[in-house]
């Protein structure tokens, strides 16, 4: 189950180019007999990024061109030493007493951060441990883990002696191939097949298990109150929704309830991948087909997990065949649609505006399961947006700042677009806001404003206070100046004798970039503000009922749309169809995912505020 988890934090992953390919695009020379990649530096391009792309290390390149730092400028000429056959002597190192050691294969797609998150292990003893993987890990190479690390820092066990699936190996189906297809590792495979010394051969039927999360003795307790694993999922409400003293009679139950789903499943395009709403993963799906249907196996666990308990409904499945304006069309003049209690979808902005507008009419609850502009709320007292805004982010960062940091000396940066300054606007109006409800008046005296201009970098390093700690608040998610920032943080935080701190504040979109060192983040305690919030053991066991229940495709997708369904559903078990009528309740929180509505206006529609804060560490 560590691989579908590990979805989450694949922000963090880091994709590298193969060092055959730079050979053809890089030229090569000779510098006192010494051969180097001459590289020319690309806008945008860090030490970082640049050292992934040739596999070397930063220090390599450093060393290579002296007096070099880390800000580089657009076209410089910079030298990338050569490095040769390095694979062998990777996989060749192993440690003394390799029995004190748990041996893991690398996996695609994993870094050492993902690696020291699951296994609870820090960055600097893997180094220590396995010191080839200093500059990158390679797919398939062997590392090892301390096991005296594994038991000082207890993480989630797993019971494998029972619960496993018979697998048939068909024709060219590899471990890894295996280890994707169920979501387990390559390990516990070979675990349940005495290690598989032969290696897999067509036709053998193998042992697969199905892993079921235990938690530490301490917080079984947690278990209790939110899974039921032979009941499908099961969430206790009853401390969650308060509104008990609501009549009945203004609550509008129904024995049961009629539910849409309205996505772009391209049907008549897949046809042949379509088989009881799972999709075959060899072939590939149209559009944004493929998410539709990760998100319909979610809505059908949700409610199947309901109807375990008590809740009875009819569901109905529209095809919007993507923007097909005379498909909408269709679907809005069907006869059901006017008997809906609940719509979930559609995911194009066009379409979602037709269908609330549509369902406002009607008082039917929309359940919008991507980030859309908050002006499909606008006249749409039913619609709710799952997804928070980066306006609501932004307050949420305010909050934290005033919460944790209210004497940090505060940097507040504006951007370029109309946007970005309304993020600005609004953090520094939280900021004064909350000031104003505290009995210390000095926690907002010292906020520092910049404009990000043409001196956009240099403006925010300017106001940093050396002597002192500092929060900035940047609104831009521009790849090319957040890594320019970084790289000037960074150069801050390492000069001597600094006595600085930096807590630098943003969009969680940053992460994505796959140029930004992660090191770096961390190093500027970078912070950000989320709607999803990950409930490990319950994470974890969804993913086991979506293997038990042989769906292939369990991505994050999935997992969202049981949230939405599940909490929505629940609504209308416990309070009716009238339920949006309902004062807000406390934040609920799912397998992904907080949720908390605020309506966002008097004839607007409902966002969700539930919020998040994390931050990058080592």
């Amino acid at each position: 189950m560590n691989k579908l988890f590990a979805i989450l934090f694949s922000l963090y992953v880091l994709f590298s180019v193969s060092l055959k390919a730079q050979e053809t695009t890089a030229e090569t020379i000779t510098v006192n007999n010494k051969q180097y990649y001459k590289h020319i530096v690309q806008k945008g391009e860090t030490l970082y990024a640049i050292s992934k792309k040739y596999n070397v290390s930063v220090d390599d390149i450093k060393k290579a061109n002296k007096g070099l730092g880390e800000s580089l400028s657009l076209n410089q000429e910079i030298l990338i030493p050569i490095r040769r056959n390095t694979q062998n002597a990777d996989s060749a190192y192993v440690p003394k007493n390799k029995s004190d050691y748990l041996e893991v294969t690398v996996q695609k797609g994993q870094t050492l951060y993902s690696i020291s998150k699951s296994y609870g292990v820090s960055l600097n003893d893997l180094i220590a441990i396995n010191p080839t993987i200093e500059n990158g890990l390679k797919e398939g190479q062997i590392i090892y883990i301390p096991i005296k690390k594994l038991k000082e820092n207890p993480q989630e066990t797993v019971d494998k002696s029972t619960n496993f699936i018979s697998h048939k190996v068909k024709r060219k189906e590899t471990l890894y191939s295996l280890s994707k297809k169920y979501n387990v590792t390559i390990e516990e495979i070979k675990e349940a097949n005495n290690g598989l010394p032969e290696g897999l051969k067509q036709g053998e039927t193998i042992r697969i298990p199905v892993i079921q999360p235990v938690k530490k003795k301490q917080d079984i307790s947690i278990n209790k109150n939110f899974i039921a694993l032979n009941d499908s999922i099961k969430l206790k409400f009853d401390t969650i929704f308060k509104n008990s003293q609501i009549p009945d009679t203004a609550l509008n139950k129904k024995d049961s309830y009629i539910i849409a789903v309205i996505l772009p499943f391209f049907a008549e395009d897949n046809q042949s991948i379509i088989e009881d709403g799972k999709p075959n993963q060899n072939l590939k799906l149209k559009g944004r087909s493929h998410i539709a249907y990760d998100m319909l196996n979610g809505v059908k666990m949700a409610l199947d997990s309901m109807h375990k308990q008590g809740f009875n409904y009819h569901l109905y499945i529209f095809d919007t065949k993507g923007k097909d304006s005379l498909q909408v069309t269709a679907i809005l003049n069907n006869p059901v649609f006017s008997k809906l209690d609940l719509i979930f979808g559609p995911l194009y902005s066009d379409n979602c505006l037709r269908v609330a507008q549509k369902a406002n009419e009607l008082n039917i609850p929309v359940i919008c399961p991507v980030n859309q502009n908050n002006k499909i709320l606008l006249g749409n007292e039913t619609m709710i947006k799952c997804v928070s805004s980066e306006v609501i982010r932004a307050k949420a960062l305010a909050q934290k700042t005033m919460q944790d940091y209210s004497q940090f000396h505060k940097i507040v940066s504006y951007g370029t677009t109309e946007q970005e300054n309304l993020r600005s606007d609004i953090f520094i109006r939280e900021l004064s806001h909350i000031k104003d409800t505290l009995a210390d008046t000095t926690a907002l005296m010292s906020v520092s404003i910049t404009k990000c201009d043409k001196g956009c970098i240099t403006n925010i390093i300017n106001k940093i206070r050396k002597d002192t700690e500092n929060v900035v608040y940047i609104p831009f998610k521009d790849d090319y100046k957040v890594t320019a920032l970084l790289t000037a943080l960074n150069n801050v935080l390492s000069e001597k004798n600094t006595k600085t701190r930096i807590i630098l504040m943003g969009s969680e979109k940053i992460l994505k970039y796959d140029n930004i060192d992660p090191e770096h983040l961390a190093k500027v305690n970078y912070t950000y503000a989320t709607s999803q919030s990950v409930d490990t053991v319950l994470f974890k066991t969804l993913n086991c009922e979506f293997v038990k229940n042989k769906i292939k495709y369990s991505t994050v997708f999935s997992v969202d749309a049981f949230d939405y369904t599940y909490y929505f559903t629940n609504q209308l078990f416990k309070y009716g169809t009238n339920f949006l009528n309902l004062p807000p309740s406390s934040v609920w929180k799912g397998a992904h995912n907080l949720i908390l509505l605020q309506k966002t206006g008097i004839e607007s529609g409902f966002e969700n505020v539930g919020t998040a804060i994390h931050s990058v560490s080592y």
